[in-house]
């Protein structure tokens, strides 16, 4: 639950200038990462008009909602009223920073690039260490699971801390943790048993409300093991168990749905890839007993007015669906209960009998199970596919070298093929100088120095290529396409 000591800003790093929570605010207005979201769509990849909704558009409508929620909980809960700057600074900068993480292609992205580490990934420790080097058991049950499931949200970690430095609060940090775990914790099999209830939430995004689960190649922790030391610092700062959420986590993940649910259909239905025929048909069906008969209201009121749904949807629906969320929310966190709780089964509940928020819910599945199959924006993925695929097969080359040899090409040597040290010419700065940071950095405990070399290489890479914009890396691609062949 949350208390004063849990708003005392704490920070990784000590400093001797101390702003507060604004200083984690202008660090994350003015950081790389977030400009590079105007570029990074979140609907429809590749699109470069400027009606489609960005990564970074997303962001400041999850920041709008967030606000909403705090201030709708400042009513309910004296202490979110008694320390409502503090809470809404740190909601709204975490609702700003959460999406920095993610790949270009968004959560297709992710799938690819776990794909591609599943498929590769023994014979780049093969050809990289030699054949006979024999995996220590910290790389086969540690390191190898965590460089095989690439998660966004794990990234943002490493992003804003082990790259960009921002040094930013343990609170901002722990409001965009979604999955409590650790590398290298037991993550308890009950997190997986609602995995299909949880994904009536998840649209193309985030990940539900409760957290823990497994599922699409997604990572099971949250944080990767070169953040680990983060995480843990996090959850003592603000006092976590193991399985544990930093209480405002919750607050940033129902703003980040609801923003899901409207944002995948408006941008659809301005392409007019959906339309109230779609709609009647196709949206009533996952509505169920409590949200069908609102959805058919409004989608009749759309056709006697000729209004867009989805505005009608914001306008009549969002502030009693936040209002709703605001009240259950409180519930659990009610100042005169010792043993606060938020509870998975209750909030599924209350979605199921909300009528606002079942009608959002509805709209994510919706969106999720139709009009992400729609050829258009497969197409669009396929092609994505085509980019992040080469470029990691291109850039894998890097991979596949003896640490030796990479040396060589760190240190400005050439090798017999003249590509390799024109890949790594192009790798940008800020990654590089993180590459050879974590290699000699001895906080952090690997069993084989050499799987340690070879495991930061990897994040190199990935690093590198997920901080493209959907627009440079085919731009990449298309320069560096000849060397696959």
């Amino acid at each position: 639950m949350l208390d004063s000591s849990k708003l005392e800003v704490v920070r990784f790093y000590p400093t001797d200038v101390e702003w507060g929570y604004d200083y984690d605010r202008e660090a994350a207005v003015t950081t790389a990462p977030v400009r590079r979201l105007q570029q990074k769509t979140q609907v429809y990849p590749l699109d470069i008009k400027a009606s489609a909704r960005s990564r970074l558009t997303h962001s400041l409508e999850v920041q709008c909602r967030v606000r909403s929620v705090v201030m709708a909980l400042s009513e309910r809960l004296d202490f979110y009223g008694e320390h409502l700057f503090d809470i809404l600074s740190v909601c709204e900068t975490a609702a700003l920073i959460h999406d920095v993480g993610n790949p270009p292609f968004g959560h297709f992205g992710e799938r690819v690039i776990s794909c591609f580490m599943e498929r590769n990934l023994d014979q780049i420790y093969a050809s990289s260490l030699g054949p006979s080097h024999v995996p220590s058991a910290q790389w086969t049950s540690l390191l190898a699971p965590d460089l095989r499931h690439f998660d966004g949200n794990a990234q943002n970690l490493r992003i804003l801390h082990s790259i960009q430095k921002l040094n930013l609060s343990a609170q901002v940090l722990g409001s965009c943790i979604k999955v409590p775990y650790l590398a290298g914790e037991d993550v308890p099999e009950e997190a997986d048993d609602d995995d299909e209830e949880e994904e009536l939430w998840t649209g193309t995004g985030g990940t539900g409300l409760p957290a823990g689960s497994f599922r699409g190649g997604k990572s099971p922790f949250g944080c990767f093991y070169s953040e680990s030391m983060l995480f843990q610092f996090i959850r003592e700062a603000l006092e976590m168990e193991e399985g544990e959420r930093f209480e405002l986590s919750h607050i940033l993940e129902y703003a980040d749905n609801i923003s899901y649910a409207l944002a995948d259909i408006e941008d659809s239905w301005e392409r007019g890839l959906v339309s109230l025929v779609d709609l009647q048909r196709d949206l009533i069906p996952y509505c169920g007993e409590a949200a069908e008969s609102l959805a058919r209201e409004l989608i009749s009121q759309c056709r006697e007015e000729g209004c867009s749904f989805t505005e009608l949807v914001r306008t009549r629906c969002l502030p009693r669906a936040i209002d709703s969320f605001a009240a259950f929310f409180a519930s659990y966190f009610d100042a005169e209960s010792s043993e606060a709780g938020y509870d998975q089964e209750d909030y599924l509940s209350f979605v199921s009998r909300d009528q606002e928020n079942r009608l959002l819910q509805a709209m994510a599945v919706y969106a999720r199970e139709k009009i992400f199959r729609k050829r258009e924006i497969e197409s669009l993925e396929l092609t994505g596919h085509s980019a992040l695929h080469g470029l990691l097969k291109i850039y894998g080359r890097l991979l596949a070298l003896p640490r030796r040899d990479f040396e060589i090409l760190l240190a400005g040597g050439e090798l017999a093929d003249p590509v390799l040290s024109r890949l790594v010419h192009r790798i940008s700065r800020r990654v590089m100088e993180t590459y050879v940071e974590s290699v000699a950095d001895s906080d952090l405990i690997f069993a084989d120095k050499d799987e340690r070399e070879l495991y930061f290489r990897i994040r190199l890479i990935i690093d590198y290529i997920t901080g493209m914009t959907d627009t440079y890396i085919q731009a990449e691609f298309s320069n560096l396409r000849g060397f696959t062949y």
